[in-house]
C-alpha cells in the first residue's frame, strides 16, 4: 500500500497546562495490488491538557469525508462520517505509566479490489520501567473493521464486519551506550468475521533497533 499525508494543526494556549486546537489532514491511500484508491480528509477540534505532571490528555471530534473507487472502478462512492481521537496517559509512579486511546480513521483494503475499511479501535496499555536498562510495554485492543462498498461472496454481494481483540507486549533491553536496542515481542488477535470463518492468529518477533 502506498500512502500519501498532509496535515497541519493550530494550536493555542489557554493556559500553562491547556491549550485548544485544530487538526486537518489529506490522505491519497492507494492499494499495492490492486485497483482502488481511496481519498481522505479529516477536520477536528480539540483540547490537550496537562492538569498535573503525571497526567496528560488530548482530545478532538470533528468530521471525516472520503471518496472511494466503486467495485467496477468506474466511479466513486463519497461519505462523510463523524471522526474522533483521544489519548491520555498516566503516571501512577516514575515506573509505571497507564495510556488509552481511541480513535477511527479509513485504510486501504488489501485482500479485495476497490474498497476501503473504515476501523474504528480503543486500546488500554502499560509502560513498565523495570530496571534503567529493561522496559516492559503491554497493550489490548478492541476494534470494529467495517468495509466501505459490499463484497463478493458466493455469487453475490454483501456488507462485510469483523470484530477484533488483540494484546501484544514487547520486552526491550537498552544496554549501556546510545546506540542500541534490543527487544522481544509477542501478539495475539481474534478476529470475528461475520462473513467468513473466525481465526486466531499468533506472533513472536526478535528484534535490534539501531540508531546514530
Amino acid at each position: 500500500m502506498r500512502k500519501f499525508k498532509f496535515y497541519i494543526i493550530l494550536d493555542y494556549n489557554v493556559t500553562e497546562k491547556t491549550a485548544v486546537f485544530i487538526y486537518g489532514d489529506y490522505q491519497h491511500l492507494d492499494g499495492d495490488g490492486n485497483a482502488n484508491i481511496t481519498t481522505v480528509y479529516s477536520l477536528r477540534g480539540g483540547f490537550k491538557t496537562f492538569t498535573t505532571d503525571k497526567f496528560t490528555l488530548r482530545a478532538g471530534v470533528g468530521t471525516m469525508f472520503s471518496e472511494v473507487d466503486t467495485l467496477n472502478g468506474t466511479g466513486t462512492n463519497s461519505d462523510t462520517s463523524f471522526n474522533f481521537y483521544a489519548q491520555g496517559g498516566w503516571h501512577t509512579s516514575e515506573k509505571i505509566e497507564l495510556v488509552a486511546s481511541a480513535r477511527n480513521f479509513m485504510k486501504v483494503a488489501s485482500d479485495v479490489r476497490n474498497n476501503a475499511r473504515e476501523i474504528t479501535e480503543f486500546s488500554v496499555g502499560t509502560n513498565y520501567n523495570i530496571s534503567k536498562s529493561l522496559r516492559l510495554n503491554a497493550t489490548g485492543a478492541y476494534a470494529v473493521d467495517e468495509y466501505v462498498n459490499q463484497v463478493a461472496y458466493n455469487g453475490d454481494f454483501r456488507t462485510r464486519k469483523m470484530k477484533m481483540w488483540m494484546g501484544r507486549a514487547r520486552l526491550t533491553y537498552t544496554p549501556p551506550v546510545d546506540y542500541l536496542a534490543v527487544y522481544i515481542e509477542g501478539q495475539y488477535s481474534y478476529v470475528d468475521d461475520d462473513l467468513y470463518e473466525d481465526y486466531e492468529q499468533y506472533r513472536v518477533s526478535v528484534g535490534v533497533k539501531l540508531w546514530y
